[in-house]
């Protein structure tokens, strides 16, 4: 997990891992219930589907993917994406695998 500081509201990048809920830490499962605005890099994820039984609430940045003609503008409008709702409260960040890669 990696959290950093934005316009006085926190932004907390955690790993899903490579695979289903098997992967998942205690930590990331606990930051993901108790997280104000969590946004899922993609819903295409093994483990989303369990997280989602949980009550956890997620938005997706998979419609950024469809409407980019290549990657470097997709990541541009994902990174517009989170700090536009960073300004709005915190946010929990989820990415698939490991955040630090």
């Amino acid at each position: 997990m990696e959290e950093g500081d934005c316009m006085g509201n926190t932004l907390t990048i955690v790993g899903l891992g490579p695979g289903d809920e098997r992967y998942l830490t205690l930590g990331v499962i606990d930051v993901l219930k108790n997280g104000h605005i969590v946004i899922a890099r993609t819903l295409k994820h093994d483990a989303i589907p369990y997280l989602k039984g949980q009550g956890i609430v997620f938005e997706s940045l998979d419609h950024i993917y469809n409407t980019k003609k290549n990657f470097d503008q997709v990541y541009q409008s994902m990174v517009e994406y989170v700090l536009g709702r960073l300004e709005q409260g915190d946010v929990v960040l989820a990415l698939p695998g490991d955040p630090m890669v």
